[in-house]
This record gives C-alpha cells, sequence and structure tokens, in this order.
C-alpha cells in the first residue's frame, strides 16, 4: 500500500463505506497499483470490486 501512497485507514474506509464494517467479513483484500481500487473476497463465494 506505500506503493499507491495509501494506508490502513483508507482500506477500512473503502471497506466500510460498501458494508465490510469488520476485517472478520473479509477473508482476503487486495489493492490495484493502477487505478487504486479493492478486491474483496469475503470467504463465501463473492468477490467483488470496490
Amino acid at each position: 500500500m506505500n506503493l499507491i501512497q495509501k494506508d490502513e485507514q483508507w482500506s477500512r474506509g473503502e471497506l466500510k463505506a460498501v458494508g465490510y464494517s469488520s476485517l472478520k467479513d473479509i477473508f482476503y483484500a487486495t489493492d490495484r497499483d493502477t487505478d487504486h481500487s479493492l478486491t474483496v473476497d469475503n470467504g463465501k463465494g463473492n468477490l467483488g470490486d470496490i
């Protein structure tokens, strides 16, 4: 995340904005360096881009 000049607070804010209020609800998340979007997998077969 340092490469895209973002921090944990930014990630948590982005996740909370789309309904992930707890990190326990997330199995895996990654960010793209090209457009700074997040991809989230909740571990239940749902994969989504933010």
